[in-house]
C-alpha cells in the first residue's frame, strides 16, 4: 500500500492513504480483470443407481483426478455437495460437481476437443452416469 500512496500524484488510479477501501478494489478490479479473460467450466453427475456404490465411486473419483492434470486446466476443484441447509433453491442430489478454471476460452475449446485426458475421462465413464449437466461462466 505504501508504493500506491507514494505514487498517488503521478497516477489516477492509485488509492489515497487515508482511503484503505480503495486497495481492496483497486486489487479487486485487477486480479477480476485478469481473471475474467478466462472462464469456468462447472459439470454435475448424477451417477446410475448401479454405479452407485463405494467400489465404482473410488474409481469415478481417480478418473476425476486424472481428469482435472489436463494441461488445458489452470485449475479444478471437485466433490461431492455441500452439506449446507437445504432451501428451495439448492439442489443436493447429484453425485459429483467439477469445477474447472481455464485462462482462456481457447484453452477451454482446446480441452472439449481434443484433449486426449478429456476424452479418456469420457470414454471411461459415459456409461456411468444417469444424467450430466454442465453449466459455464464466462
Amino acid at each position: 500500500m505504501a508504493a500506491w500512496v507514494t505514487q498517488r500524484q503521478e497516477s489516477a488510479t492509485a488509492p489515497a492513504k487515508d482511503q484503505p477501501w480503495d486497495c481492496v478494489c483497486l486489487l479487486a478490479r485487477t486480479i477480476i480483470g485478469r481473471y475474467r479473460t478466462g472462464m469456468e467450466h462447472h459439470v454435475y453427475f448424477w451417477l446410475k443407481d448401479e454405479r452407485d456404490n463405494a467400489v465404482d465411486r473410488s474409481v469415478f473419483e481417480k478418473g476425476v483426478e486424472a481428469l482435472c492434470l489436463s494441461p488445458n486446466i489452470a485449475s479444478s476443484h471437485w466433490g461431492v455437495a455441500a452439506a449446507t441447509a437445504e432451501r428451495p433453491v439448492t439442489d443436493h442430489s447429484f453425485s459429483y460437481a467439477i469445477s474447472l478454471k481455464f485462462d482462456s476460452m481457447e484453452s477451454h475449446d482446446r480441452y472439449q476437443e481434443g484433449d486426449p485426458v478429456h476424452d479418456e475421462f469420457i470414454a471411461s465413464f459415459k456409461d456411468w452416469w444417469a444424467k450430466v449437466a454442465v453449466m459455464d461462466v464466462a
